[in-house]
């Protein structure tokens, strides 16, 4: 009788604390309350976060509303895991410079004039300067990180760079087909950065073309937000080379980022759509593609703001300039000993 009983209260024990009753009657609930405590915690944080970046707003100048009012999408950079395998790395001095950018500092050990039309050097015009072809550099690096993200999003022989946008010769950029020109023949030539077969529908191909810009720049100081600046440059690239992809059945984006790596509404879209496609290929995370999409283009820019602020403009070398007879004497008297 009393193994009997002793039996029947282990069985309902083993029962009680199974596996299956166990997940049935307390995980699902324990999941649940933990998750809203996270979502409250983290809701609470970023409100606390956002009204401390209001109190700086109140107390700091113009510029620096402009600067805070563009740090929450500007530090995809810093928040990314550094890694070889996926190009995320940033040297010493890549870090702190960006960093002191972000707090609206100078970065150490800049030169007084710059090298490459003489003007007195600041970051604004470090980061502006067309001498030397630094700006034309990071455009491109920006080119070429995109078009790696597409090529193995879709595949390297959908993906070419600087696509003609109009076809045919003596009309100009914008002109429809058959004013001034052959019928049919329109475009002068102009070229897009990069070009993707298949990103947004099948069979079509989509046009993109790279705008880099300094939104701190004295010419966009009368807007404080820093969208609106980046939404313009979008719309005058669209403006202009939009409806002549439209009538060869071909999409046009912009692809516009600020020094800092805010992107601009349809750039945000460009990154989740190759994100979307990575993920379906490599069966990953849409998440953690979306992050490292994210962050490859953010680096792609910020790398390039050192070589702006410490690269060489100069493009050729220093010459010998001779003012009189004696220095040419000098020269000649040079030129025997070697």
């Amino acid at each position: 009788m009393q193994g009997a009983r002793a039996g029947a209260r282990w069985k309902r024990a083993r029962c009680w604390w199974s596996p299956s009753s166990a997940a049935v009657d307390w995980t699902p609930s324990r999941t649940s309350n933990a998750r809203a405590a996270s979502q409250a915690a983290r809701k609470e944080r970023i409100e606390e976060e956002q009204a401390f970046v209001e109190e700086l707003k109140g107390r700091g100048s113009r510029k620096d509303k402009r600067r805070l009012g563009r740090t929450g999408e500007t530090g995809a950079w810093l928040s990314v895991m550094p890694s070889r395998r996926y190009n995320t790395l940033l040297s010493q001095e890549e870090f702190q410079d960006n960093v002191r950018l972000r707090f609206g500092l100078r970065p150490l050990d800049l030169c007084d004039r710059c090298d490459g039309c003489g003007a007195a050097f600041s970051v604004e015009h470090a980061l502006s300067c067309k001498k030397g072809g630094l700006v034309c550099t990071r455009h491109n690096d920006v080119r070429d990180e995109a078009a790696a993200i597409c090529a193995r999003a879709l595949s390297p022989s959908c993906v070419k760079c600087e696509p003609k946008i109009f076809f045919g010769t003596g009309v100009r950029a914008g002109q429809q087909a058959g004013q001034g020109g052959t019928a049919g023949a329109a475009g002068d030539g102009a070229r897009g950065d990069l070009s993707a077969h298949g990103l947004w529908k099948r069979g079509e191909t989509c046009v993109l073309d790279v705008k880099v810009m300094d939104t701190d720049a004295p010419s966009y100081s009368s807007t404080l937000d820093a969208r609106k600046t980046l939404e313009k440059a979008a719309r005058q690239k669209k403006a202009k080379y939009l409806e002549a992809c439209l009538e060869r059945r071909r999409s046009f984006m912009p692809l516009v980022y600020s020094v800092d790596g805010m992107a601009a509404k349809e750039t945000r879209a460009f990154e989740r759509r190759t994100a979307s496609l990575l993920a379906s290929k490599l069966s990953r995370r849409y998440s953690e593609m979306c992050g490292i999409v994210r962050s490859r283009m953010a680096l792609a820019v910020v790398r390039n703001n050192t070589l702006l602020l410490r690269g060489s403009r100069m493009t050729k070398a220093a010459t010998f300039q001779a003012t009189d007879g004696a220095d040419l004497s000098q020269m000649e008297r040079i030129n025997i000993r070697d």
